[in-house]
């Protein structure tokens, strides 16, 4: 993230533009790797994270500013989700779907081919 956010008065806007782009992840033995063939292509690539054993959501620029549970997050997210679904839909499947999160649900992976 350092690598994009050069003042931190500008954090904001660069969490939350409405530039195009994606987020990939990726082996660390890759990033340099797929980094270059982005940058060959005329592509932007910067690493702007990676994994921890926290379960946990964490955003740093020099510090902490940011942390919270994976599973909190996913929760205040649904919850919106389930309102929503809850008026337009089903509340029963709308209730049963909010209720995968408690329940363990760790959603969908892919496998390396």
């Amino acid at each position: 993230m350092d690598s994009l956010v050069k003042d931190m008065s500008l954090l904001n806007e660069v969490l939350f533009n409405e530039e195009i782009g994606l987020i990939l992840q990726i082996n660390k033995s890759k990033v340099s790797d797929i980094t270059n063939q982005f940058n060959a292509k005329g592509l932007n690539a910067h690493v702007i994270g990676e994994l921890n054993n926290k379960d946990a959501l964490e955003i740093n620029l020099n510090e902490a500013i940011f942390s919270e549970s994976i599973s909190s997050l996913e929760i205040m997210w649904r919850e919106t989700s389930h309102a929503i679904q809850g008026l337009r839909d089903n509340k029963e499947s709308a209730d049963s779907e909010l209720s995968l999160v408690s329940d363990g649900y760790s959603g969908l992976f892919s496998k390396d081919s």
